[in-house]
């Protein structure tokens, strides 16, 4: 790969919406619904060609990305930096809260915890700039399910799935999620 020249990272002109947080949804699927993962251009030529992958992930018949709903407030996504000197990395670590005491989401707890995803966490932007993606095909995201019934008197019932992937960089799907089961 070519070497890149850095770039500058102006601040805000007072134009832009920077409003933190994720939306009340969030889009998963499980590795093996995948025709075909994605990844940003082989031949980048500015900073944001490392991280973009501007061409739709692809699923094998009958499979699709599945939307979870997420409380308002209690979705977050972390990137840390981790490893020795002259071999870093990126832990991805977040997390959404879906309420309730369902069965249908005790029964994907119980799928999940074993399981190996790609996660697209939409932000208030992501339609102009795209979906932050957790896991890739060589570091899946794992999800780590837990569950409270809280008391009576304080809080809520619900399940809090964590997710967590190791990446060399924090990716930005900005394609299209397909919905729609393959044909």
């Amino acid at each position: 790969m070519p070497p890149i020249d850095y770039a500058n990272l102006a601040g805000p002109n007072g134009q832009e919406d920077n409003m933190g947080g994720l939306t009340q949804r969030a889009f998963f699927a499980p590795i093996g619904s995948f025709l075909s993962i994605k990844t940003p251009t082989a031949s980048p030529s500015n900073p944001e060609d490392l991280v973009e992958i501007t061409t739709a992930h692809t699923f094998t018949t009958g499979n699709c990305f599945l939307k979870a709903y997420c409380t308002m407030e209690k979705g977050k996504l972390e990137l840390k930096s981790q490893g020795e000197t002259d071999g870093k990395s990126f832990a991805q670590e977040g997390e959404i809260f879906l309420p309730g005491s369902k069965a249908e989401a005790h029964g994907f707890a119980a799928m999940a915890k074993n399981d190996n995803f790609i996660v697209l966490l939409e932000q208030p932007d992501s339609a102009d700039n795209g979906y932050l993606q957790v896991g890739t095909e060589m570091f899946p995201a794992k999800i780590e399910p837990e569950f409270t019934t809280a008391t009576n008197s304080a809080g809520v019932r619900g399940h809090v799935f964590k997710f967590k992937a190791m990446t060399n960089r924090q990716y930005v799907y900005k394609s299209t999620i397909s919905l729609t089961p393959a044909s």
